[in-house]
């Protein structure tokens, strides 16, 4: 599946336009805050239904707008089709695929597929948690039926069941406890799949990079005591005086951590930065494999600015993933790119302004 066509309107800094990315590698360049990555931003919130960096909508429409839209034209073995996300100030988003209403997920197999590759990712290891959920929930998860639906339905039930443990609301929190054992049980489950399909291809890229190191290997520590609901279940209701005195859910898929080890060793307290960074990049490749593997497509890579931070290895072992499918790839140095990396087309941005030009 290829981006054909993008067009957008009123997104953060980009003024209004209309892009033909090529099949192949397009390479947007351009100096710092002129806004390469909102226009990545735009490309992956639309096909993912939300933003990597943004916590709350409005904070992708531009200042004065009142709305933001974005529309994608697509080509698949099928044919093509057009799908648009509109954004309102006033809190309102709607997603379309051919006119109709697109639900996140609703058609996982057949949604296009994005993978975003940022400098902040190589904080992937060394980071929170929080931010390797956000890896498995907003990436790896786009070709899981179900997924999405599981996370929202957790997620609802884990706020209101923390509302009502501020309160002192007993009665609801015990008649939240009903919903969250099957929800709980559920998103882990789900998470607990993906990372074990994941695990054996990110090791495969971490040892293409450095054939020298132990092996890479991933391991979910999952908050929910149990996969079976009612063991679940058993286990919240012993926490419960805690609960109470805390004022929060303690067990539950919002505490899963997924470790990443190198040999024995926790690689985020005992490898080194170059180990942390390898292990960020196999774990985005591994991502593009295993969607492409599940959905019968290469995904759309969307490399943002990351080459600078990559050295000679690992930048020419990205550079072999990019000639596998449509990316779009940004840098404020287009010497950066790896001799075996042609661009198929340049687009230069200024102050929001993209527009296509030659070999810079």
């Amino acid at each position: 599946m290829t981006l054909e066509r993008l067009t957008l309107s009123g997104w953060r800094n980009l003024e209004a336009t209309s892009l033909e990315p090529a099949s192949g590698l397009t390479v947007v360049y351009g100096q710092n805050a002129q806004g390469k990555t909102n226009l990545l931003e735009a490309v992956a919130t639309l096909i993912t239904g939300s933003s990597h960096r943004a916590e709350r909508d409005r904070e992708l429409i531009a200042e004065g707008q009142e709305e933001t839209r974005v529309v994608g034209r697509f080509r698949r073995a099928s044919g093509s089709f057009e799908q648009s996300l509109t954004l309102a100030r006033g809190g309102s988003k709607e997603r379309r695929r051919e006119g109709k209403r697109l639900r996140i997920g609703a058609d996982p197999l057949g949604d296009p597929l994005a993978v975003l590759f940022s400098p902040e990712d190589l904080l992937l290891v060394q980071g929170s948690s929080a931010g390797r959920r956000r890896f498995v929930d907003r990436e790896l998860a786009q070709a899981t039926p179900g997924y999405g639906t599981a996370l929202r339905t957790y997620l609802r039930i884990w706020t209101q069941r923390n509302t009502a443990l501020r309160r002192g609301e007993s009665r609801v929190v015990e008649a939240l406890d009903l919903l969250w054992a099957p929800a709980a049980t559920r998103l882990s489950a789900l998470r607990l799949e993906l990372v074990q399909a994941l695990a054996p291809l990110a090791a495969a890229a971490y040892q293409a990079m450095a054939p020298a190191d132990p092996a890479l290997t991933l391991r979910l520590e999952a908050g929910t005591p149990s996969l079976v609901a009612e063991e679940a279940l058993a286990a919240l209701r012993r926490r419960r005086a805690e609960e109470e005195a805390r004022r929060i859910t303690l067990l539950g898929p919002h505490r899963d951590d997924m470790h990443l080890l190198i040999g024995d060793n926790e690689l985020r307290a005992y490898g080194s930065q170059g180990q942390q960074r390898t292990a960020a990049v196999a774990l985005k490749l591994a991502a593009v494999q295993l969607l492409e593997e599940r959905a019968g497509f290469r995904p759309l890579l969307l490399l943002d600015d990351v080459l600078s931070e990559l050295d000679g290895r690992r930048r020419d072992l990205l550079a072999q993933q990019v000639r596998q499918g449509q990316t779009v790839l940004t840098t404020t140095e287009a010497e950066l790119l790896p001799e075996r990396l042609e661009a198929d087309r340049w687009w230069e941005i200024r102050s929001g302004r993209v527009s296509e030009r030659g070999t810079p």
